[in-house]
Order: C-alpha cells, then sequence, then structure tokens
C-alpha cells in the first residue's frame, strides 16, 4: 500500500491486558509514523489508563460481546462510526469462528475508510488481510508489527514500554516507606491469572516467599480483589510481606514493579507489564505458547516452564494440570537464583 496520510485512525485492541502490552511497539511505530493523524484506541476498560503518556484518545468498551453489556457496545460502534475513521486496523486475531463473526461484525458497524487486520489463511474480514502465517515469528509482538508491512513501515521498536510517572512511584514509595526500610530489595509476585490452568499452586508460591525472605528481602504479592483469600494467605503471619491485591490501579502497579528488584508470576497480563517496565522478571508458564507470549522487556525474562506434549493448549479445564504441577519450587528457584545472581555481577 502507496503512503497515505490519515487524517483520523482507529487502533482496535480488545484482547487482555498482557496482547495490548504487546501491541505497545506496533502502536508506538504508528503514532511515530503519523504523528498528524488524530489517533484513537479501542480497548476493555481496566486497561485505558495503560495509555496514559502517549498521544492517543482512548474509547473503552467490554469485550467479548454479552447481552448484559450489548446496548454499550452498539453506542459505543454508534459514536465510533460518526468519527469517520480513515484507517482502522485490527492488532491481534480471531482465533476462533465466534471471534470472527464480532470482529467482522465491529469492523462493518465502525465502517471506517479502510480496515487493516491479521488473519489466518482463509480469513477474510477486513479491506485488507494480512496473512500472519507468512511470519518467521510467532510471537504477538512481532505478528503486530508485521502488519505494518501493509503501510510500508519498518518499525524500530521490538520490545514493549509502559510510562512510569513520578507522582504515581512517589505514592508508591510512600507507602512502602511505612512497611520497609529503603535498603531492603522488594520482589512482586503474582499469583493469579484469568484462566485457572495457567496457575501454579498457591502452596509453592508461598514456598518461594519463604525463600525469598530468607534472602531478607520484601514481598509484595498483586493481583485481583477476586483473589483476596489465596493472596491473604499468602501475606499471613509475616509483617514484611505486603498484600496488594486489589488496591493497585495499572499505574500503579507499574510504579510497583518499577521499584521492585524481581518479579515472579503467572503467565498472565501482569507479567508482560512487569517485563515493559523493565524488571527482571520469572515467569512461569504450562499451557501457554512460550513462543508465541513469552513476555519482552529491556530487562532480564527468564521463563520456567516443564514441558509436556499437550501444551500448548486453551483449555479453560483441566483434569490434570500436568504442566504446572510439574514445575517444581525447586526449578522456579534456581531461575530466581541465576537472575539475582545476574543482577549482583551489574
Amino acid at each position: 500500500m502507496k503512503a497515505h496520510r490519515f487524517r483520523r485512525g482507529l487502533l482496535v485492541q480488545l484482547a487482555g491486558l498482557g496482547d495490548l502490552v504487546m501491541a505497545m511497539p506496533a502502536i508506538d511505530a504508528l503514532l511515530d509514523h503519523y504523528p498528524d493523524t488524530k489517533w484513537t484506541l479501542l480497548t476493555r476498560p481496566a486497561q485505558a489508563r495503560l495509555m496514559e503518556g502517549r498521544n492517543v484518545h482512548v474509547v473503552t468498551m467490554p469485550w467479548p460481546p454479552k447481552a448484559y453489556c450489548l446496548w454499550q457496545q452498539l453506542s459505543t460502534v454508534w459514536h465510533l462510526r460518526r468519527c469517520r475513521f480513515d484507517l482502522a486496523l485490527h492488532l491481534y486475531s480471531a482465533g476462533s469462528k465466534k471471534g470472527e463473526w464480532a470482529i467482522r461484525a465491529l469492523f462493518r458497524g465502525i465502517r471506517a475508510g479502510i480496515s487493516i487486520g491479521r488473519v489466518n489463511k482463509e480469513q477474510v474480514l477486513f479491506d485488507v488481510n494480512w496473512d500472519e502465517s507468512q511470519l518467521t515469528s510467532k510471537h504477538e509482538v512481532d505478528l503486530n508489527l508485521g502488519l505494518l508491512s501493509v503501510l510500508d513501515m519498518a518499525p524500530p521498536y521490538t520490545v514493549p514500554t509502559i510510562n512510569v510517572f513520578e507522582n504515581m512511584s512517589a505514592r508508591v514509595e510512600q507507602h512502602l516507606a511505612s512497611v520497609f526500610s529503603d535498603e531492603m530489595p522488594l520482589a512482586v509476585i503474582f499469583a493469579g491469572g484469568a484462566r485457572r490452568t495457567r496457575h501454579w499452586p498457591i502452596e509453592n508460591y508461598m514456598e518461594v516467599i519463604h525463600y525469598l525472605r530468607s534472602l531478607n528481602m520484601g514481598v509484595c504479592i498483586v493481583g485481583s480483589s477476586e483473589q483476596s483469600e489465596d493472596t491473604m494467605q499468602m501475606s499471613a503471619d509475616d509483617p514484611l510481606v505486603i498484600n496488594f491485591a486489589g488496591r493497585l490501579e495499572l499505574p500503579e502497579l507499574a510504579a510497583l514493579m518499577k521499584l521492585s528488584k524481581i518479579y515472579i508470576g503467572n503467565d498472565s497480563g501482569p507479567s508482560h507489564l512487569a517485563a515493559a517496565v523493565g524488571v527482571p522478571s520469572v515467569v512461569l508458564f504450562g499451557p501457554g505458547d512460550v513462543d508465541r507470549h513469552c513476555p519482552r522487556g529491556e530487562g532480564p525474562v527468564r521463563v520456567a516452564c516443564f514441558k509436556v506434549d499437550c501444551s500448548p493448549c486453551y483449555l479453560e479445564q483441566c483434569s490434570h494440570h500436568t504442566c504446572m504441577r510439574s514445575l517444581t519450587v525447586e526449578m522456579v528457584k534456581a531461575q530466581i537464583e541465576e537472575t539475582l545472581s545476574e543482577l549482583a555481577l551489574q
């Protein structure tokens, strides 16, 4: 496609937190390449504040389509249609027939001048359908960047970055100062995630916390309010293990991660956030696809996993959960030790 000037552009990323983080290099490349375009990002409500500091207007909408939020979705699509976008890009791929139907209906409703998106082989969802199977790399970051070749772009970014603002850091530091000494290094732990099949057992995380405390590190547990029972169990009986679950918005969570020495967590959105702010990370993979979804960041990212024949998979439930149950505490501790040793040499 020859170079164009676009007056209004729409970026659509309605997948989860980690997927939005992995779309950041493509988003930043578009903002830089088309500085005069008025960009809008359509994403989920919980992820809106992740875009603070970027020159993009954020519109939110619940996703995927559900009966209880249908009116809100229709209203949002009508609003976007009235914006008369010259260009709309979909920074994800539809992995199911239901997803194909939803994305096709969304883009037809918005009715941009031209729509561009990632597809798998025979899918036809947009005006320009970029077949992601043509790319050697299967990583989400690279697939989003590959899509931009339709616009004759060669993006300079390959690693997601997230802005951490001084006011957020100051707020988090003030809270930490009431618990930890200035000299105490901090570890952040995330034991949750939307898919239960990707959860490492809580009792294993408790052993890791005990190990970190033996190194005289303070521990901050993060997660959603729905995890309160698990996180309370993990933080019980030790005043230097603080439970932040359900208490931090995304900018504050990013600031906490930025202030920490190491992050340990399941394969989920917060692990991508940690890598993007540059904190050295140990990410626990089970059924997830490491080649496609391994977090990227400026700091070192280590993966702890136990290979099984049925991985990767996207099941909501599993009868044996071999991949996560076979990932031992010693295997995770080894990755933590290597990360801390590497930091000590710097």
